[in-house]
């Protein structure tokens, strides 16, 4: 059995009807604003089953209708990629609890058939990626929220480390001078390790933000480009092949980028297990690092894991490479169409249609502004 009749199978007890025998005036909405399946998989099952498809309403692209239990039903879509579930007011009845029930067993039935259709679909999409006729899902102001919210954290702890002794003086006005001092350090030193822990997390949302931005600007840059050999480099060897590193500013940036990665973000990313962090025991001395230089520098063997000064200069260099993409052409347009939040097309064509009003400032706003007002018409479903 295919995967096509095991579907007609599920739905074997459903009995299409026509158009004229059901009224989307006439009927009731007992399920909405579903989500999950998603509505496309509903359709692709309606498909499947073929059953018939009709259009009565300007919201809805399409209805079909069908009798199950001695209900007769409407299942359509609906704006925002939903879809419902209406009775017949005829069948209708507030305190009829087999209408619920028979609600809840059409869904599960529609929940069932969906890793099936997705399964068949799987192998038809898979074909059109490697085709490279695909958008890329825009997930840059999830990843943004997720790194502004880490910055925020880390600069509030930064206050409250600026302002501990203060704090100490305010609140413990009447200890002696001596444990007011021990009282300050200890404050003094969970701030500090308070901004360090939460400069990691924002080291990983950063270089994690950073490796969308990469994949996306290449594509906006060089339409041509063989994204899948792209993807497979490193995250350096996509940094240089999107920017020019002649520009001294840029060129700073990924090298500051490079020693943040490589002496806080990877060791403690990765266990602080590293052949640095070994220990030889040497006659009279005791065990010894193998480089008390590098050892130093990094959180190996740092009680405070990241220095308070090098927490700053951190978030000061992440701010850096977003005022440079922010201001220089033509990143700071791949940035603005990013920060529109479409999902951006994979085809040479459709990026080199966008690139041509990448002209002016004026130009990309007011072609921005007109693409988010067909967006929310078509989301809407607006005529």
């Amino acid at each position: 059995m295919n995967r096509k009749q095991k579907i007609i199978q599920l739905f074997k007890n459903f009995k299409p009807l026509k158009a004229q025998d059901f009224s989307m005036i006439g009927s009731t909405a007992v399920s909405t604003l579903n989500t999950s399946p998603p509505m496309y998989i509903i359709s692709l099952i309606i498909n499947a089953l073929e059953f018939k498809k009709y259009k009565e309403d300007e919201k809805i692209n399409w209805f079909t209708t069908f009798e199950f239990n001695n209900f007769i039903f409407i299942i359509h879509d609906y704006k925002f990629s939903t879809w419902s579930i209406r009775i017949s007011n005829k069948h209708f009845d507030e305190d009829n609890e087999k209408i619920p029930q028979t609600v809840e067993e059409i869904i599960k039935l529609f929940t069932k058939a969906a890793p099936l259709i997705d399964k068949e679909l799987n192998k038809i999409l898979e074909t059109e990626i490697t085709a490279e006729n695909y958008y890329f899902n825009n997930t840059f102001h999830t990843l943004l929220r997720i790194h502004s919210f880490y910055k925020d954290l880390v600069n509030e702890k930064l206050m409250k480390h600026k302002n501990a002794k203060n704090e100490t003086i305010e609140k413990e006005s009447k200890i002696p001078a001596f444990p007011k001092i021990i009282q300050y350090i200890n404050n003094k030193g969970i701030a500090a390790q308070e901004v360090a822990y939460l400069t990691f997390s924002l080291m990983n949302s950063f270089y994690s933000t950073l490796e969308f931005i990469l994949d996306i600007f290449v594509v906006l840059k060089t339409p041509s480009i063989n994204f899948s050999s792209f993807q497979g480099k490193n995250w350096r060897d996509k940094f240089k092949t999107v920017f020019d590193l002649s520009d001294d500013r840029v060129f700073n940036i990924y090298n500051e980028l490079i020693k943040i990665k490589q002496n806080y973000r990877n060791p403690l990313s990765h266990g602080l297990n590293h052949k640095t962090s070994l220990l030889v025991p040497f006659p009279e001395e005791g065990l010894l690092p193998l480089s008390y230089e590098f050892i130093s520098k990094t959180p190996y063997f740092n009680l405070q894991v990241i220095e308070i000064n090098e927490c700053k200069k951190i978030i000061k260099l992440f701010d850096d490479f977003f005022k440079y993409i922010k201001t220089k052409e033509p990143y700071a347009y791949y940035l603005q169409y990013i920060d529109a939040g479409f999902s951006i097309p994979r085809d040479k064509n459709k990026i080199n249609d966008i690139k041509q009003y990448m002209s002016s400032k004026k130009d990309f706003e007011d072609y921005i502004n007109r693409q988010h007002r067909i967006h929310d018409m078509i989301e809407n479903r607006d005529n």
